[in-house]
């Protein structure tokens, strides 16, 4: 398993031992706030990092879990005894979608058999039609309105010794929506002869069409965010926010 590999395992399963930790005290004392919001980050920041290792199947199925959440937080759906032991079947299930992605072992049938089936209980508590709870592009598609952001990236120096890579942000960031254009700049690569192949030295302009906040596309950029200047505006604003 190589380090970004690791990575993605330790933050996944620290984000699975804490959903875990969650649902159990809201069955022992009671469903809050503090738990909900939890079970819900974990799922986020699961399809997040997943997103960012292109493993659809986990970004498939936590999407329609951060979903049924997400509704649970607005109150829309009751946090009961029932949907805890559901919520609890999502953890061991998400638990080995990972475990396949990180040993880069195809999902076996038994395993897509129980994504059908907990997409469908999932989807009946959403009121989703069973044909587009299992499929992934229809969960991922955007909407027709988008907002058009302006994306400015700036590489550090250290960036590619991160073992982290554009193109795997950019394959995340068309599962949110449309990359109209990006143009990158040269204007700060050396001469050849003093060119150190483990420097990066580009930056670009990104148009990307999206109906999400802008918290979202910053997530995109969170295990990078120290290696990268990055600044994210709306098409009608002049100031975006630096990280």
């Amino acid at each position: 398993m190589n380090d970004e590999l690791a990575y993605f395992n330790e933050d996944a399963s620290e984000q699975l031992q804490m959903m875990e930790s969650a649902l159990l005290d809201a069955m022992d004392q009671g469903a809050n706030s503090e738990y909900i919001g939890t079970i819900f980050r974990a799922m986020h920041t699961i399809k997040g990092i997943a997103g960012m290792f292109s493993f659809d199947e986990i970004i498939s199925f936590t999407h329609i879990a951060e979903n049924l959440m997400d509704a649970v937080r607005n109150g829309e759906i009751e946090l009961d005894e029932d949907l805890l032991i559901l919520l609890l079947q999502c953890k061991d299930h998400v638990a080995h979608l990972v475990n396949f992605a990180v040993a880069s072992e195809e999902v076996p049938s038994d395993v897509l058999e129980k994504d059908a089936q907990l997409k469908k209980v999932i989807g009946e508590y959403l009121q989703i039609p069973q044909t587009q709870s299992s499929s992934t592009s229809s969960l991922l598609e955007p909407t027709q309105k988008s907002t058009i952001w302006n994306i400015e990236i700036i590489l550090k120096e250290s960036f590619f010794q991160t073992g982290m890579d554009m193109l795997s942000i950019l394959s995340f960031m068309k599962k949110m929506g449309t990359i109209e254009s990006i143009t990158p700049h040269v204007d700060n690569i050396p001469a050849l002869a003093e060119i150190n192949p483990l420097y990066a030295y580009l930056s670009f302009s990104i148009v990307f069409l999206a109906d999400v906040a802008q918290s979202e596309i910053e997530e995109v950029f969170e295990f990078v965010e120290d290696d990268v200047e990055l600044q994210i505006s709306k098409d009608e604003e002049e100031d975006g926010v630096f990280l």
